[in-house]
């Protein structure tokens, strides 16, 4: 069974792979337009066909072998080796792809044709610049990939669209996951390895966040901020079954990670939902930003998981929100699969008022 990632990527691949051969069949009619050449239909095909077979397989690599699980000695290895090894790839790629049209389907083509057209330049300065052509075309699409993935899918369309370019008032959920005891972690492993663990940590957890339709909003240190507008974080409980998977991965890789690294990470959770200003931050580096107490308050109750003694915790006010409404006089404390132990009203630090919270876990 596919994970939510791995489809995720596969369909990054095939995008990748689309819009190159939808690129080069684009690159074809600019070259009919400036040398006036009689490109037959056929040659359109051949070109979007060769265009979505380098795509493909060269966002297959990088996505799907380079940044997956069998990608650890790559990604591991000195810069220049990892540079040595993809230049390795790409030329075979795209060089196979265009030995396999250019002695393959065009073998038969006369002097002075290059993939079935009639050139007036040389067919070898042709094939030069279509090959450069598509090395830049692929670069620059999976520059956009990899863009995406740092900033983030979503922030990048809002960025681009400028939709939070003026600030905006926004009902969210959102998630605050810190790993318990990572000062001692630390001190035992040395500040190399548990960067390390930590960044093999973000990874695995980040299969739970896309199933569940989150956001990683951003990283600090070693915890994990996930965001949900409120509909969608409601949709099912998919808030509360993010974090809940999440402990579960942790609890089912333990010995994995007990074996690599000597230290099973554990996490605390805290979970909160309520009205946030969304907007535009930065100069020289732009980002969408959260403002408003309830950031806050989602903090403060991640915090009170130490003090109550329990992994999850969300706040009343986010409960309540369920349906059906647990505080209704039948409730028994169970929510489609998900119970839920009253912990009463506590001060946060920080907050002046009680809060009403709730420990959760499955039933």
């Amino acid at each position: 069974m596919l994970t939510s990632r791995v489809r995720f990527r596969l369909i990054t691949v095939a995008g990748v792979a689309l819009a190159m051969g939808a690129i080069s069949a684009l690159s074809m009619g600019g070259i009919d337009i400036l040398v006036d050449a009689l490109v037959p239909p056929h040659t359109y095909l051949d070109v979007a066909l060769g265009g979505i077979l380098v795509g493909g397989l060269l966002a297959a690599y990088e996505l799907l072998l380079v940044d997956g699980p069998w990608g650890r000695p790559i990604r591991r290895a000195p810069a220049w080796g990892a540079l040595a090894l993809n230049l390795v790839v790409y030329a075979v790629v795209i060089g196979g792809v265009y030995a396999a049209y250019k002695f393959g389907v065009h073998g038969d083509d006369p002097p002075g044709f290059y993939m079935g057209v009639r050139l007036d330049i040389d067919p070898h300065v042709a094939a030069t610049l279509d090959l450069l052509g598509a090395l830049a075309t692929f670069l620059l699409l999976f520059f956009v990939v990899l863009l995406r993935r740092v900033v983030g899918g979503k922030a990048l369309a809002y960025l681009v669209l400028g939709r939070y370019r003026r600030h905006q008032a926004e009902d969210r959920i959102f998630l605050f996951l810190d790993m318990v005891g990572s000062t001692r972690m630390a001190e035992e492993l040395g500040d190399l390895r548990a960067s390390e663990l930590i960044a093999r940590v973000f990874f695995d957890i980040d299969e739970p966040v896309l199933h569940h339709g989150g956001h990683t909003h951003r990283y600090v240190g070693d915890a994990v901020m996930v965001t949900w507008t409120m509909e969608r974080g409601l949709a099912g409980g998919a808030c509360l079954r993010c974090a809940l998977d999440v402990q579960d991965m942790m609890a089912a890789r333990a010995e994995a990670y007990r074996a690599e690294f000597g230290w099973a990470p554990q996490f605390r959770a805290g979970l909160h939902g309520g009205r946030v200003i969304a907007g535009e931050c930065g100069d020289s580096r732009r980002q969408i930003a959260y403002f408003g107490d309830t950031v806050n308050t989602a903090a403060r109750i991640e915090a009170a998981c130490r003090m109550l003694d329990r992994p999850v915790l969300a706040s009343a006010a986010l409960v309540d929100r369920l349906a059906p409404r647990p505080p209704a006089p039948s409730w028994d404390g169970r929510w489609d699969g998900i119970a839920f132990e009253d912990m009463g009203r506590h001060v946060l630090r920080g907050k002046a008022e009680p809060i009403g919270l709730y420990a959760v876990r499955r039933v």
